[in-house]
C-alpha cells in the first residue's frame, strides 16, 4: 500500500481522479493518456504513456464515486496489476490517498515508490 495526506479538498482529489487527462498533472511518471472516455467509469481503458516511453494498457474495473474509490488493471506485457485507489476526507479539512497495490511482491515493492509520489502530489 502506498498513501499519503494533504490539503486538497476530497472533492479536488476525486476530480483529478476522474478526467484520465489530468493523471499527468500529478503523477510524474505519466506523460500522456489515450482513454476512450473523458471520465473513468467501469470498462473505460486506454493506454498510459510514461516518462520512459513504456505504454501502459488500462481497464478500469469499478468506480464508486460516493465512496470515492476505483479500481483499475494495468499491463505491461506480462505484468498485471490491479490498483484500488480510496480517497478519505480528513477531519478538519484536506484529503487522505491510498492505493493497494495488487501485484507480485517486488513489483509492488518497487511501485510503492512512484505511488507515493503521486498520491502526495494529487493531494497538494
Amino acid at each position: 500500500m502506498a498513501r499519503a495526506q494533504g490539503p486538497v479538498t476530497v472533492d479536488e482529489a476525486w476530480q483529478r481522479y476522474l478526467r484520465p487527462e489530468r493523471w499527468a498533472e500529478w503523477s510524474p511518471q505519466v506523460r500522456h493518456v489515450d482513454s476512450d472516455s473523458d471520465v473513468i467509469a467501469a470498462g473505460s481503458a486506454g493506454t498510459v504513456r510514461t516518462v520512459g516511453g513504456v505504454h501502459v494498457r488500462f481497464v478500469v474495473l469499478d468506480v464508486d464515486a460516493a465512496a470515492r474509490s476505483w479500481s483499475w488493471r494495468v499491463r505491461v506485457g506480462p505484468l498485471v496489476m490491479v490498483l484500488d485507489h480510496l480517497l478519505h476526507a480528513r477531519p478538519g479539512g484536506g484529503t487522505r490517498a491510498e492505493v493497494v497495490i495488487h501485484a507480485p511482491f517486488p513489483v509492488a515493492r518497487l511501485y510503492r515508490v512512484p505511488a507515493t509520489v503521486a498520491l502526495y502530489r494529487l493531494v497538494h
